[in-house]
This record gives C-alpha cells, sequence and structure tokens, in this order.
C-alpha cells in the first residue's frame, strides 16, 4: 500500500511538472529550440505542494534542486524527442522519455555554456546512470524517487557541438516489478542540436549476464554498461538496444518468471513485458544485427528435458526477432559463457538454425570462453571483457561488422 501511495504521489507530481514544461519548455514539434521567457525562474520547475495526501497518511518528496543557472532554456524532452537519440527500448510518454532496460537511455548533442541539468524522477528505486561526453565517460548520475532537476556536472563550451549520453547502470526489475526512469527535461544555456544517428543498430536479447549481474562497483548489483555486449557495442561504434531481464530463459527461467509462464519467446515482442504493458514493440530504426546470449537459465531450471517445447520456443523467437527487425537481419547466439557449451540445449539451438539454412539465412552460433569468477557465479568483468573481443572477432571474420 505503500509503494502505491508513493507511485500515485509521483505520478501526481509528474502531472504538475509535466503541465509546467507545456507551458515554458523549448522545442517545437521540429524539435526546434526557442526562447525561454527571460521572467520566468527555473528554481520553480518543479515546483508544486509536495504533500500528498493519501488515506490516512501524507507522503512528501523532497527536491534535491540544483541552483538555476541564468540565461538557461529548458527543453521538454517530449517535444524535442526528434532531437534525441533514443537508446534502446524507450517509449515516449506524456512526461518524457521512459528508461527501464539495461544501458538504456538518452544521446543529445549541444552547444552549452557550463552544466547540464537533467530533470528527471525514478519509480520503485533509484535509477543510477553513466554519462559520457563525447565517447568518453565523465561520470555517474544518480536518479532518486523525487522529481527535481539534477546537474551533470559538465564544463562544456558553447564555441563547439559536444555529444552527451546517458546510460543505465541499474537492472530493469524489482520484485519483477519494473525500476524505470523519466526523463523529463535538459536545463543549459545553449542550443540543443540534432542528434539523429546514421549509426548502426545491434541488438542485445539476454538474462542476468547481458545485465552484467555482479559487475556493479559495488560487487553486488547490476550494471549494463560493464558488461561484454555494451562494451561490444562501444567498440564497434554502434548504437544498441539491450532487451534482458535476470532469470529469464528462452522456455524456462528462474520460478519468479516461470510461475507466471514468462519466457523470451513470449515476451519479446513486448516493449517492456515486466511493467505489465501489452505495447507490441516497433522498432524506430531495424537493428543491423541482433545477438542473444541465453540458455543459462534453461540449462539450470529443466530446459534441457524438454526438446519439442523448447525448439518451439527458439522457433518463435526468431520469427519475432525478423518480425521486428526484417527477414535478413543477421542473429547471432552466443554459447558457453556461463555454463558448459556441449549441452542439449546448445546443440538444439543449432539444430533449429541449421532447419532454418544456418549461416546461408544469417543464422549464427559463437562459442565463447566460459567463465565462473564473478558474482553469483556469473562471467567475471575480466571475462565480459574478453567475450567482446571474441565476439567481435568472430563478428568481423564472418564479415557482419
Amino acid at each position: 500500500m505503500k509503494n502505491l501511495k508513493r507511485f500515485l504521489s509521483i505520478a501526481l507530481l509528474l502531472s504538475v511538472v509535466f503541465g509546467i514544461l507545456s507551458v515554458f519548455g523549448a522545442c517545437t514539434d521540429r524539435g526546434e529550440a526557442l526562447e525561454s521567457n527571460t521572467d520566468t525562474s527555473l528554481e520553480g520547475l518543479f515546483e508544486s505542494d509536495s504533500s500528498f495526501e493519501s488515506g490516512s497518511e501524507t507522503e512528501t518528496e523532497t527536491e534535491t534542486d540544483a541552483p538555476p543557472v541564468s540565461g538557461t532554456t529548458l527543453y521538454n524532452l517530449k517535444l524535442c524527442k526528434k532531437d534525441i537519440n533514443i537508446i534502446g527500448r524507450c517509449p515516449v510518454t506524456d512526461y518524457g522519455i521512459e528508461s527501464s532496460w539495461s544501458a538504456s537511455g538518452i544521446e543529445f548533442k549541444v552547444k552549452c555554456d557550463g552544466d547540464i541539468q537533467l530533470g528527471a524522477v525514478s519509480y520503485t528505486k533509484n535509477g543510477e546512470y553513466r554519462v559520457f561526453v563525447d565517447g568518453v565517460e565523465h561520470g555517474k548520475v544518480t536518479i532518486p524517487t523525487s522529481a527535481a532537476k539534477y546537474p551533470l556536472g559538465l564544463n562544456l563550451s558553447k564555441d563547439e557541438w559536444h555529444t552527451v549520453a546517458l546510460y543505465r547502470i541499474t537492472n530493469n526489475e524489482s520484485n519483477l516489478k519494473v525500476a524505470k526512469t523519466m526523463f523529463v527535461s535538459l536545463i543549459f544555456d545553449g542550443e540543443l542540436g540534432d542528434t539523429t544517428s546514421d549509426r548502426n543498430l545491434v541488438e542485445f536479447i539476454g538474462d542476468s549476464i547481458t545485465c552484467g549481474s555482479g559487475l556493479h562497483e559495488s560487487g553486488s548489483g547490476f550494471d549494463g554498461t560493464l558488461a561484454y555486449c555494451f562494451t561490444l557495442a562501444q567498440s564497434l561504434g554502434w548504437d544498441h538496444s539491450m532487451v534482458a531481464t535476470s532469470g529469464m530463459g528462452v522456455y524456462m527461467g528462474t520460478t519468479r518468471h516461470q510461475n507466471k509462464g514468462s519466457n523470451m519467446a513470449k515476451e519479446y515482442e513486448y516493449v517492456n513485458y515486466l511493467n505489465g504493458s501489452n505495447e507490441i514493440y516497433k522498432p524506430m530504426r531495424k537493428a543491423n544485427l541482433v545477438i542473444i546470449n541465453l540458455n543459462t537459465n534453461d540449462n539450470d531450471h529443466g530446459g534441457n528435458d524438454n526438446e519439442t517445447e523448447y525448439k518451439a520456443a527458439v522457433n518463435t523467437l526468431i520469427e519475432k526477432i525478423r518480425a521486428a527487425h526484417g527477414e535478413n537481419v543477421n542473429i547471432v547466439w552466443v554459447i558457453g559463457m556461463m555454463r558448459p557449451a556441449k549441452c542439449n540445449l546448445n546443440d538444439w539451438v543449432k539444430e533449429v538454425f541449421a532447419s532454418l539454412g544456418g549461416e546461408s539465412q544469417g543464422l549464427y552460433t559463437v562459442t565463447v570462453t566460459q567463465d565462473n569468477n564473478g558474482k553469483g557465479d556469473h562471467p567475471s568483468l575480466s571475462a565480459n571483457n574478453i567475450v567482446a573481443e571474441e565476439i567481435k572477432t568472430f563478428l568481423t571474420d564472418k564479415g557482419l561488422v
């Protein structure tokens, strides 16, 4: 009940925030910057009655706003969406751009004097993001469950364009509740440019390995920005999208998924099934390549005993991937990163791929180094780096990059 009250409180706060943004936010439908009203104080951006009564209790959201900077413009991200390179499955909602999946986020181009403030809020738990400037990691920002403006700690110049990106560290679930962050606005002294990307796009499909389990700096959490997949995409210079959930299997996963009848073959087609949405994923951009790293949970939870059902699930997943990204999209299945490569499941994947035409039809398998030296028997950080290089070499040798 307390979480429900908090959710309702944040929803109401966001409605007030968005009302203010609709009035004072810059960007036309074409995403072009407009001058902000000079008599409008950015300090009031998130100002509202922060106490919301629900039943007999009152919850208070505490603001942690940075002080306003004179001459700044507030860019409403919903209105500016055409200028933002959206990373991963991040739907644009009435409030802004919603980021939930591992390593998802936003990228934008600015001519900016000084720092940038990000208007945002998280649900369920804090959302942590790595900040990159011109392709180089700059630092981190934590978005808590209170709507506010957060400085990114930058010192930019209006003399040249800079590309700023935020990538999600936090895993995309907490007790099967989506831990999402809403990006609402950017506030800075300068110009927002067009960040339309002409880079190739790789989509990663996986479980806790792809989410970066055990790779967080604390040694206990998730960090998709340290996993093999993010490292590989950065090395290739490609954009990425991650569809990965801890405990997920192609056909059989952990009990929290299995008992709900969830598997990747069923859930891939949705924008994010964890939030209970039945919205079908319709990619704004088609992936040039899809890399799958599943089977660990199928192996650990009984998938080896269900050949017919497992093969059917693999076929279904391939069909859904190609329905989203096209019949000719290349698909690579990663084998052996956490469990031995020699097992029924991996043999069955190869058999399914062969029955569909194998490499002549863009279906590949690659066996990588197994490692269990990380937290929770997962691959270590060094192993993730090794696997990223192994896959890159494979893709290069096959002419896929």
